[in-house]
């Protein structure tokens, strides 16, 4: 969770969905209160999330999905190396009806373990 000084949660960075086996991969979400977006919050906590699926988890790859139509969220995930994988056509419903997603993925260094 994101919380700034005054201890409110403005938002929330998860690594869910771990594949061990010939994956290691995981699935980075995240989420940032509107008042509080466009401030970096959502940025730091993704850096710090990566180093966190490489370094204490060992994956070799994160994913992500963010709506076809959320540029900021687009951007943090570009900015820390992901790239885009394609569109999931009607992936998820919402607000009564179904919407696509922009699939994304990033490769991390990962320690080969002997």
């Amino acid at each position: 969770m994101i919380e700034p000084s005054d201890g409110a949660v403005i938002g929330q960075v998860s690594i869910s969905s771990i594949l061990r086996g010939p994956f290691q991969k995981g699935f980075l979400g995240h989420w940032v209160s509107s008042s509080h977006q466009g401030l970096g919050h959502t940025s730091c906590a993704a850096g710090l999330a990566l180093r966190v699926a490489g370094d204490e988890l060992d994956l070799h790859r994160l994913e992500a999905h963010t709506q076809r139509e959320n540029l900021a969220s687009q951007a943090v995930l570009r900015k820390h190396g992901f790239s885009s994988r394609g569109i999931g056509h009607e992936h998820f419903h919402a607000d009564g009806g179904w919407h696509d997603e922009v699939f994304r993925e990033r490769k991390l260094t990962r320690r080969i373990s002997s």
